[in-house]
């Protein structure tokens, strides 16, 4: 049937074919590596879960929404998830400013963070 293995693999074998295989996959290793190492792979990326009036409408069933003693009129819920989207791991220290998110016209009386792992 076949003798050697070159000739199941029809020739693949032979010395050019292995020499730019081999730079190739050296040259990919290389490139993958410095991408890590330069662009980080680090990644935050954000998707509105749900931004809409919470109490526009009076009437049962609808939410009183308070603030400070005050009732908030045309009060507004916004909930974000924010997370890592890149490979690498995020530390405090990757961040050169907080990290803020901004809502043209509202004005943000109350937020809280949330881990995803908590209950």
């Amino acid at each position: 049937m076949f003798e050697t293995i070159t000739d199941f693999f029809g020739g693949l074998f032979d010395g050019p074919t292995w020499a730019s295989a081999a730079t190739s996959a050296v040259c990919a290793s290389l490139g993958a590596l410095l991408l890590a190492r330069f662009l980080g792979w680090r990644r935050i990326s954000w998707s509105e879960v749900y931004n809409g009036p919470i109490n526009s409408k009076v009437g049962p069933g609808m939410w009183e929404v308070h603030w400070e003693g005050r009732a908030i009129r045309y009060g507004s819920l916004v909930m974000l998830e924010v997370r890592n989207s890149g490979v690498q791991t995020l530390e405090p220290e990757h961040f050169a400013a907080p990290l803020t998110f901004t809502f043209a016209g509202k004005k943000v009386v109350h937020y809280k963070v949330r881990d995803a792992k908590q209950p």
